[in-house]
């Protein structure tokens, strides 16, 4: 019996020690892509911390105790802004002054339409985004469009392309590839821009879908794209897609400060929405990012459609 206790001390040694170790190197995530990997699973560090406390707390482990309660307090500071309440503004029972929409990546090599199709009939939202749009899908989703009238199509034979549908009508549309002036032999960005307009107000949005991190730094250059984009763009915007990165990553942050956008989880608690397959690894790297003056009303993800993505919901409003 005390052999075992012995074992399972220095089990819980070295996996605390690990769970230390990964987040301390997740803190240079913005000088190393195998660092920035670990600032992605903020959260999984969190709960593996709390199991070690139950562990230290049964062993009896004063010390150990001390050490396990001061890591939880450093993992839940940038935790806790997504499950603090925020004030919201009254919400207007109006139908025109909400808006609802959905961001999803169906991922190219899924053939579950009909999950899709459901999901949406069921959910109705105003706005759709779509990644890993490819000509399988156009075809597949052709009946959307008794529902979504508007819509712009840009389908792709690479896990790249992006489709956007809307119930209202959508002008400045335009359908962008922009390519990093330091890179040119980097693919170019893909992104979806379109307008409109809301209880009288105009509405931008944007659909993108960056690379995955550690293809070179493709990624990071495309987020500073979208960063210094702002400008272009009016006060009311929504981008939405899945950007390859998680809320707590350098670069992700970077985009928010560029910005200046919301992420729409705030006050609504972490939703991980990647890998569907390996629930103990999901992640939010879908995301609804919103400008200031746009509240949220409701955000939930949404279930299993087949692809490795969960889709998001969001109810917003203007203020």
């Amino acid at each position: 019996m005390i052999r075992i206790q012995n074992v399972l001390k220095l089990l819980f040694n070295f996996l605390l020690g690990g769970a230390i170790l990964a987040t301390l190197l997740a803190a240079f995530g913005a000088y190393n892509p195998y660092f920035e990997l670990l600032t992605h699973f903020q959260l999984q560090y969190l709960i593996v911390s709390l199991l070690f406390l139950v562990c230290v707390l049964l062993l009896k482990r004063k010390r150990m105790c001390v050490l396990v309660c001061g890591w939880i307090l450093y993992l839940s500071i940038p935790l806790l802004p997504y499950y603090w309440p925020i004030h919201q503004s009254k919400f207007s029972p109006q139908t025109h002054s909400k808006l609802k929409v959905m961001q999803l990546n169906v991922l190219f090599s899924n053939l579950h339409y009909d999950k899709v199709l459901k999901l949406i009939h069921d959910e109705h939202p105003d706005i759709i985004g779509l990644e890993e749009f490819n000509q399988n899908w156009a075809i597949n989703l052709k009946s959307l469009d008794k529902i979504y009238p508007y819509h712009m199509l840009e389908p792709d034979f690479l896990p790249f392309g992006l489709a956007l549908y809307s119930k209202y009508p959508l002008t400045n549309h335009q359908i962008e590839h922009t390519r990093t002036p330091s890179a040119y032999d980097a693919p170019t960005l893909l992104f979806l821009t379109a307008q409109i307009n809301l209880n009288h107000q105009p509405v931008q949005l944007i659909v993108t879908h960056p690379f995955p991190p550690l293809i070179s730094d493709i990624r990071n250059r495309q987020l500073a794209i979208l960063g210094s984009a702002r400008g272009r763009y009016g006060k009311n915007l929504i981008l939405f897609g899945d950007l390859n990165s998680s809320p707590w990553s350098p670069f992700f942050k970077r985009l928010l400060q560029q910005t200046g956008l919301h992420d729409s989880q705030l006050g609504f608690g972490v939703q991980p929405t990647w890998p569907d397959q390996y629930w103990w690894l999901r992640t939010p790297i879908d995301h609804i990012l919103i400008s200031p003056n746009i509240d949220v009303i409701e955000r939930h993800i949404g279930p299993a459609i087949g692809s490795d993505h969960l889709p998001v919901f969001a109810v917003l409003q203007l203020k």
